[in-house]
């Protein structure tokens, strides 16, 4: 299994798709209400450690490595929003789950947002936290990412800049978010690393080439949309003088039935920085309160 060495806090599954594909995923929780929680770029199962633990009491909690992430198959592919979405949708059909809440973060949110535009009768709702896709780059813009975030140097990347990589996604780094940084440097030593490589090249253009700004308007599903309001990464500072409020709010107002959130002192990683404040905010969300029960106590 690639990247084995990687410690999970929840027990994991596998199943496999139809081109063989092994995808590893976590299910906790019994309920009828179904959250699936998708990852950002270079992320996997465990950044939603401190999320899922305190909503498993209310729903399932259904949390997978993309294709190329985590403990999944790291057989190179497009990195396509679309062939992102394909999966979910294969996913969901072989687990046998008709309908689900998406919460994706980041690369997972652009997802999420892909898959309710392509299955609408899979989708109930959406939790989008620092959605990618917000942003439109032009042309130029895509080669300048294409020659810039090259697998070659994403893979050749020293500790040093690892880290400030790593940082940068935080207001405030939390020690509890460590663990992810330490994940990086271990998985250098993996055989399957530079597969892996050219799989987050890969989703790199595969997320600014298929930006979801267009489809927000006509998306049918209730959303709750979540902003650090010093995420370092959205929008991108080389490229857009626009600011990270200003894009969630351009974001927010396309789809109609949405409700933002800007989390104070938080940047892009709001599942490991803030994941109190998006536990509450999915509990308001869906009108879960401290005097209702949990759908099951075991």
């Amino acid at each position: 299994m690639e990247f084995q060495n990687l410690k999970y806090p929840f027990a994991t599954k596998e199943i496999l798709l139809k081109e063989k594909s092994r995808i590893v995923y976590a299910d906790e929780g019994e309920s009828d209400k179904v959250l699936l929680f998708i990852h950002d770029l270079g992320g996997y199962i465990p950044v939603w450690k401190f999320v899922i633990p305190p909503l498993k009491n209310y729903f399932r909690c259904i949390a997978i490595d993309l294709p190329g992430f985590g403990k999944s198959d790291k057989t190179v592919h497009s990195g396509r929003m679309t062939f992102f979405s394909d999966v979910i949708f294969e996913f969901l059909e072989q687990i046998g789950i008709k309908t689900v809440t998406a919460v994706g973060h980041g690369m997972g949110a652009q997802i999420a947002i892909n898959f309710a535009s392509y299955y609408p009768d899979n989708i109930e709702s959406l939790v989008l936290a620092a959605p990618a896709g917000f942003e439109i780059f032009t042309e130029d813009e895509v080669e300048w990412f294409m020659k810039t975030f090259t697998a070659e140097s994403f893979a050749q990347a020293d500790d040093k800049q690892i880290f400030i990589n790593f940082r940068n996604n935080f207001f405030k780094l939390p020690p509890e978010a460590e663990f992810m940084f330490k994940d990086r440097l271990l998985i250098r030593r993996d055989f399957e690393f530079f597969n892996y490589s050219r799989i987050i090249a890969n989703s790199i253009v595969g997320m600014i080439r298929q930006p979801v700004f267009k489809k927000l308007s006509h998306l049918e599903t209730p959303a709750l949309i979540l902003f650090g309001e010093n995420d370092a990464i959205i929008p991108n500072q080389f490229i857009h003088r626009e600011t990270t409020l200003q894009i969630a709010q351009k974001g927010a107002q396309k789809i109609r039935n949405s409700k933002l959130v800007m989390i104070k002192e938080c940047g892009h990683y709001i599942p490991l920085e803030k994941p109190t404040v998006l536990v509450d905010e999915i509990k308001k969300f869906f009108g879960v309160n401290s005097q209702l029960q949990p759908a099951n106590n075991h």
